[in-house]
């Protein structure tokens, strides 16, 4: 009979053991699930910025056939289910080349009040590697840079955070504007 209750006392205490375990792992557990979870959704996020300057920019590359709207339209088309219109801002950039040589740029904010991350000695580099791959192509074209910006909310909402994804696409354009 001691025997017995030696058993069931050690069956018991094993129980007790598994589920004190279990309530020291869950919340890690739990925690590095969301955290993979977010990073997912952020991810896929990017994955939808960048395929949106990417569209921009060959909407844009096409010369003078598209109007602000259209831009606008095309950029939150392929930004899925990403809010451009209240936590974005498209900026699009004109690199005007004359001559071989780097002339002028215009800037303007289709959307939102972000200002473009390029300098003018940015723009100015990035015609002469443009220029320098094909120097007879680029004698008298444009270049369009298309930066597409978004405050990405978390899922968890833990804290409250929005934290800035960016994303751009450079193309000389293709046909005169």
């Amino acid at each position: 009979m001691t025997l017995t209750v030696r058993k069931w006392r050690g069956r018991f205490s094993r129980r007790g053991q598994a589920l004190v375990e279990l309530a020291l792992t869950a919340p890690i557990l739990i925690v590095m699930l969301l955290g993979v979870c977010e990073l997912g959704v952020a991810y896929n996020a990017h994955v939808a910025l960048v395929g949106a300057a990417r569209e921009g920019a060959r909407l844009a590359a096409r010369g003078g056939v598209y109007t602000d709207d259209s831009m606008r339209e095309v950029v939150k088309l392929h930004a899925g289910s990403l809010d451009i219109t209240d936590n974005g801002s498209i900026v699009v950039t004109k690199i005007t080349v004359s001559g071989g040589a780097f002339t002028s740029y215009t800037t303007s904010n289709l959307l939102g009040s972000a200002s473009s991350k390029f300098t003018s000695a940015d723009l100015s580099a990035i015609q002469a590697a443009a220029a320098a791959s094909d120097p007879t192509y680029l004698g008298n074209e444009k270049i369009v840079v298309v930066e597409v910006f978004y405050n990405y909310q978390t899922l968890t909402n833990l804290f409250g955070q929005t934290f800035p994804m960016y994303s751009y696409t450079i193309m000389p354009v293709s046909a005169p504007s």
